[in-house]
């Protein structure tokens, strides 16, 4: 905490975080909240009806996931262990591929501010697969409204592949909103992190896997929960994408993060019982409410 008060002292601005959990595999799909503003500010609806920014929504052309041909099963097996998946399929599958809107019809229709504050995404990897990091970075500028999203950062904590030098610094030139920062020396994820928010120009800083897609939606209801408390560390519902075939894959809505020995990451189900005496519905936010009730993660609509 020291070092990230000392890392923005004298900045001239307090920056607000939102920071979305490492969890490997892991998609991001968010909706907006439903919430009663007043006249406190405009507002507006996020991911009317299913259509991709720039183009009409189509579902993917293969929902249930890729097979890998007969003849191509020992390749796939020999190239699992570059990045602990199934690299092969990756590969084939576009790096601006269309997901599914998977959110519930409640979610349709939230709405939020329209002076919500800008971002940063920051993206940071080691060795990650050419395919996934590109499909990563797509699916943030194609589903990111254009206002909102300041930069996005590719934080490279001292790869060892060459594609990720030269190569990446090329194809990343035709996206301005596109900086990538080499490191000198291995960093680690936090301290990646913070040498991506030093450079940072958004007021918000959002923290993103390198190994994700953004579906429809996402990134206005993170937003709104910090336009409407500085101090908020927004979380949403992270869906999956398949080790083996790609496929999208949905999770349940009423989720909250937990920490096992030795301090995991993970997420577990809300049970039955608290959603009832809460009346919680797939809109609603979930917050910390004490010992008996600790709900790890924000608002979520998948």
């Amino acid at each position: 905490m020291n070092g990230l008060r000392k890392l923005f002292r004298g900045s001239g601005r307090a920056l607000a975080f939102v920071f979305v959990a490492s969890v490997i595999w892991l998609l991001f799909d968010m909706a907006a909240l439903r919430l009663s503003f007043g006249d406190v500010g405009a507002r507006a609806a996020v991911g009317r009806g299913r259509r991709e920014r720039g183009r009409p929504w189509r579902a993917p052309p293969e929902p249930e996931g890729v097979a890998v041909p007969d003849d191509k099963q020992e390749e796939a097996k020999s190239r699992w262990k570059e990045g602990n998946f199934n690299v092969f399929l990756s590969d084939l599958i576009p790096v601006d591929r269309a997901i599914a809107d998977t959110r519930p019809a409640g979610c349709l229709e939230q709405q939020v501010h329209d002076d919500l504050p800008t971002t940063t995404v920051i993206m940071c990897f080691v060795d990650e697969v050419w395919s996934t990091l590109l499909r990563s970075v797509h699916s943030v500028l194609s589903r990111s409204p254009p206002h909102l999203l300041q930069e996005l950062i590719l934080v490279d904590d001292f790869s060892t592949k060459d594609y990720l030098k030269e190569k990446l610094d090329a194809y990343m030139s035709q996206f301005p909103k596109v900086k990538v920062l080499h490191l000198r020396e291995r960093h680690g994820l936090i301290r990646a992190r913070l040498a991506g928010a030093q450079v940072a120009r958004g007021t918000v800083l959002t923290f993103l896997d390198s190994h994700v897609e953004c579906n429809v939606g996402w990134l206005e209801p993170l937003l709104e929960r910090v336009r409407l408390h500085r101090a908020r560390v927004a979380c949403p519902v992270i869906e999956v994408i398949s080790d083996k075939d790609m496929s999208y894959m949905t999770v349940d809505n009423f989720q909250r993060g937990i920490f096992t020995w030795p301090m995991n990451f993970g997420w577990k189900q809300i049970p039955q019982e608290v959603i009832e005496k809460n009346k919680l519905k797939e809109t609603d936010i979930i917050r910390y409410r004490g010992k008996s009730e600790s709900f790890g993660s924000p608002p979520v609509c998948s």
